[in-house]
């Protein structure tokens, strides 16, 4: 009995959850969120803009730049001072003898009356304004009257030596005493007649005078500013390495 009423009572209990789950009411409750359709946003435009934008003023640039290098090829082609009385150069003569006083005193303005207006220079004198006046006053005479010196010191000892072989002169001391008193006579007296640049005596010490001499040595001499900016180059980078 006990085993045909648990059957039964399962029987009932099976019909009931069947009739429950067919008549019973119906929700419609949605099993996910619904799906918003996004629009996918186009950033082809704006970069469109942006590339048009930055090439318009790479070419502006680019413009600019031919610009300014046509300038200077022009300028650097016609070899021209600014003007007919701003190149100027002195001789050698006269910074190593005429003006040497002026130099070494420092009178500039007495210096300037030395130097001409030229159309060519042979020389670019360029010097550190820190180091003694006696210390570069001995470095251009070396410069330019050692070769002469040496040259005519050396004739004049063989002259002296073909004396002494000649039975002329008889003192074995003749050829150093020869050779020495010429070597340091054209040392001191040799006048040389090159035209050179030295800026304390070509440079008028007036701002607009000055700007206008350099503007126009550049294209001259452009071998000498380039070796300049070179060793300042050299000395910049010594000095960030100690």
């Amino acid at each position: 009995m006990t085993i045909a009423a648990a059957k039964e009572r399962s029987c009932e209990e099976t019909a009931l959850s069947a009739a429950m789950s067919a008549s019973g009411p119906e929700f419609n409750l949605p099993h996910e969120l619904p799906e918003v359709a996004l629009e996918p946003l186009d950033l082809s435009k704006n970069h469109h803009v942006v590339s048009e934008t930055s090439s318009e003023a790479t070419a502006e640039a680019d413009f600019e730049f031919l610009n300014l290098i046509e300038s200077c090829v022009a300028l650097m082609s016609r070899m021209q001072p600014a003007h007919p009385e701003i190149l100027r150069g002195i001789r050698s003569s006269h910074v190593l003898h005429r003006a040497r006083g002026a130099w070494m005193r420092g009178e500039l303005e007495p210096l300037q009356e030395f130097s001409e207006k030229t159309t060519q220079l042979d020389e670019f004198w360029s010097h550190s304004w820190q180091t003694s006046l006696w210390l570069k006053y001995v470095s251009i005479l070396y410069r330019s009257n050692g070769l002469p010196a040496f040259i005519l010191g050396t004739l004049s000892a063989l002259l002296a030596f073909s004396l002494q072989v000649a039975g002329v002169i008889s003192w074995r001391g003749a050829c150093t005493l020869a050779g020495t008193v010429a070597y340091y006579l054209t040392l001191l007296f040799w006048k040389p007649q090159k035209q050179v640049f030295l800026d304390v005596a070509c440079v008028d010490q007036v701002d607009v005078a000055k700007a206008n001499l350099i503007h126009s040595l550049r294209p001259a001499t452009y071998i000498s500013w380039s070796f300049q900016l070179f060793r300042a180059g050299i000395l910049l980078a010594a000095r960030e390495a100690s």
